[in-house]
């Protein structure tokens, strides 16, 4: 090689190793770009996903602080019907107060776990104090010639109102929330009512109320004219588990009966997610792609257990919701049932009016099954929820299912073919959840299909080969409606799932029948299978196994009936605010030949009891929510009468509180039985047989008669 030839070869060895150097270092400011930009593409996501996660915790603490506010006034309120009861007690029972205070203000904070103390005080001098440890200190305290307490005692007195205040200190020691309920007779004050409230108490009740965990907020509550007596902490609030000021991003009023108080509450950690990302984001300037494809994972995993806790949140909501609407709905349920057992009575009414008084009470009874069934749903979901098989007809069921489908699919001209073809009838099943499966595929066939469409119920049964005296039971419902797409197919069992149609979504639904119907089915251990394509029409096909009912089982289902001719002549005395479930009561039983006495609330269920001789009444009918004095306090207050006659009569619940635990609190305060809306005559008639058929009743009854 000559040297012109090498020289030339090392230029070019120089321009390439040149041209490389500057394809890398574009590649590295490329990628360096592109690193930059991903990064910033993330932090602005992040930024974004941190400004959403903290308005969604705003209004989670919104909700949980305002659930907290509105639980603290129910107790308030409570505590307030609580001071009612005492001054019940003391004006009736003024003479007997010593002997009695000790034992009635015992169950009173027995009821209401945020009460420290109570007191009487006539003429605003304390005579009576619970508990024990603070009467040494407290009895024969002047309130009004106290500098601190005076003013406010004089102020309900001249206000004639229920006040509030606090925290102060206590003259027993210590500090408390102060309710000091006066007493007027024509107009005269003549004592106050007074409790002592435990914060620390009155903040765990509320959260017991609402159903609600800690969730690791801070709250602080401040009054909007500071009271330099009350006990505040370095920030001011008078309540707070926060060491630091807390910002006013939430602020929820509490309305006492005097007073306005106001709560801020954050989560411990605070709104701003930025602070908490701060590391995360500085990881991604320092490592690749791979680590922040890593950290978003894990903050999917986290949104996912955020989501996972407010479903529980949210369902632990919901049930509580539906406990307390199970009294309000129960309430109309007794009415219209009621009404309509009282219309099945009247002997002039014509063949159609019965068909109609039949469809109306099938329709109401089976209502009120849904009814539970809905309240009960999350015993489904917990695997607690069981079967009540017993004897059923399937052509009744068959009848049934039609007769409510007949006038909505008369309105969409849309024919019903049946196709039944049963050889036993009667077999063990539950009923209402059956049924329950039946309409809700019912329904969506209707609703589905268009006008002039058909829908076509079969029902066929077949031998058992693997157990005998069982049959295979196979329901068959379906449409020529607008179908389902394959892919809705793999989500329609999922709660909520609906499928993003223009036809579908003009058409109403919550999204749970098919979940439910699934979930159904599977509790009656039995199998669920779809056929369906869109334009064509739905195909579902309901497999279950059932007991055959043999010829004993049959006899049973035939109706017993009782001789309650024992019960002619009996008094008893009914305890009802609500003038329709009185009047229905009242009709039912009296066509027994009862006879029924009625008060309008416990305060008076007390008062005629007393007002007669012993033996007068038979049996009392308590209702439990009423006005002035509720079933349990004026239960209690019978069965500690000095007469042993009237302190034994039979006590029987006849509420629309129908859990297991309301039932267990009846028999805890010392009622004989629990009876639940809408009124079983059936259940109260055995009740009343149980305890009032005896030797001697009659006799006694009819020697207070003529007295």
């Amino acid at each position: 090689m000559t040297k012109q030839n090498h020289f030339e070869k090392e230029q070019w060895e120089q321009a390439l190793s040149s041209t490389l150097e500057k394809h890398q270092s574009k590649r590295g400011l490329l990628f360096l770009v592109l690193l930059c930009i991903l990064t910033a593409v993330n932090l602005v996501a992040l930024t974004a996903i941190a400004k959403n996660k903290m308005n969604k915790k705003k209004q989670q603490t919104l909700i949980y602080g305002s659930n907290i506010a509105n639980a603290i006034e129910l107790t308030i309120d409570k505590t307030v019907e609580a001071t009612n009861a005492m001054k019940y007690f003391y004006l009736q029972d003024k003479e007997n107060c010593e002997a009695h205070f000790d034992e009635i203000a015992r169950l009173v904070t027995k009821d209401h776990a945020a009460i420290e103390s109570i007191y009487i005080a006539p003429n605003a001098v304390i005579a009576y104090a619970y508990p024990e440890s603070v009467k040494a200190a407290t009895i024969g305290f002047e309130m009004l010639k106290d500098p601190e307490q005076g003013p406010r005692a004089q102020l309900a007195i001249d206000t004639r109102k229920v006040t509030v205040a606090g925290p102060h200190a206590l003259v027993e020691g210590g500090t408390g929330f102060i309710i000091r309920n006066p007493i007027f007779v024509k107009d005269q004050f003549k004592a106050f009512v007074i409790v002592i409230l435990n914060w620390d108490q009155l903040v765990q009740q509320a959260l017991e109320s609402a159903k609600l965990l800690d969730s690791g907020y801070l709250y602080g509550v401040y009054k909007d004219q500071p009271d330099q007596t009350a006990v505040q902490d370095d920030h001011g609030y008078i309540l707070s588990n926060s060491p630091k000021k807390l910002s006013n991003e939430v602020e929820i009023p509490i309305i006492a009966p005097n007073d306005t108080w106001h709560m801020r509450i954050e989560p411990v950690e605070g709104f701003w997610l930025v602070r908490e990302m701060l590391p995360s984001i500085l990881t991604f300037f320092f490592l690749s792609l791979i680590c922040m494809i890593v950290l978003y994972l894990v903050i999917l995993s986290i949104d996912r257990k955020k989501r996972i806790a407010l479903e529980i949140q949210k369902r632990q909501a919901e049930a509580a919701f539906l406990s307390n609407m199970s009294h309000d709905i129960r309430t109309p349920m007794n009415a219209i049932l009621g009404y309509v057992e009282l219309l099945s009575c009247k002997s002039d009414l014509g063949d159609q009016e019965k068909d109609y008084v039949k469809k109306i009470r099938s329709s109401g009874e089976y209502l009120l099954s849904l009814i539970n069934n809905v309240l009960d749903m999350s015993r489904i979901q917990s695997g607690k929820e069981h079967l009540n098989e017993d004897i059923a007809n399937l052509y009744d069921i068959v009848e049934e299912i039609g007769t409510t489908f007949e006038q909505k699919m008369a309105q969409k001209k849309q024919p019903l073919q049946k196709n039944i073809d049963i050889q036993e009838p009667l077999v063990y099943l539950d009923r209402v959840k059956f049924r329950q499966i039946l309409l809700n595929l019912m329904s969506n066939a209707c609703k589905y299909t268009p006008s002039g469409g058909t829908i076509t119920f079969s029902m066929k049964q077949s031998q058992n080969q693997t157990k005998d005296n069982t049959v295979v039971l196979e329901t068959i419902i379906e449409d020529t409606g607008i179908g389902m797409s394959k892919e809705f197919q793999k989500v329609m069992f999922d709660q909520f799932s609906r499928e993003n149609a223009s036809i579908s979504n003009e058409i109403q639904g919550t999204g749970l029948g098919l979940s439910i119907v699934k979930k159904l089915v599977e509790l009656m251990g039995g199998s669920l299978a779809v056929e369906s394509e869109i334009g064509v029409g739905s195909k579902f096909i309901v497999t279950t196994t059932h007991r055959i009912a043999n010829d004993l089982a049959k006899e049973t289902q035939k109706e017993n009936v009782k001789d309650y001719a024992v019960l002619k002549g009996k008094r008893l005395l009914l305890a009802e605010d609500n003038d329709f479930n009185a009047e229905i009561a009242i009709e039912l039983l009296s066509q027994k030949g009862l006879v029924l006495e009625r008060a309008c609330d416990g305060v008076a269920c007390v008062d005629m009891l007393k007002n007669h001789p012993p033996l007068y009444y038979d049996a009392i009918l308590m209702d439990i929510q009423m006005p002035k004095m509720d079933g349990y306090l004026a239960t209690h207050t019978i069965r500690h009468m000095q007469d042993v006659e009237k302190r034994k009569i039979p006590i029987f619940a006849m509420t629309a509180n129908a859990f297991d635990e309301d039932k267990r609190k009846a028999l805890e305060c010392g009622m004989n039985g629990h009876v639940s809306k809408p009124m079983d005559m059936t259940a109260l008639l055995k009740l009343l047989m149980e305890y009032l058929d005896k030797p001697g009743d009659a006799i006694s009854h009819q020697k207070m008669s003529k007295q």
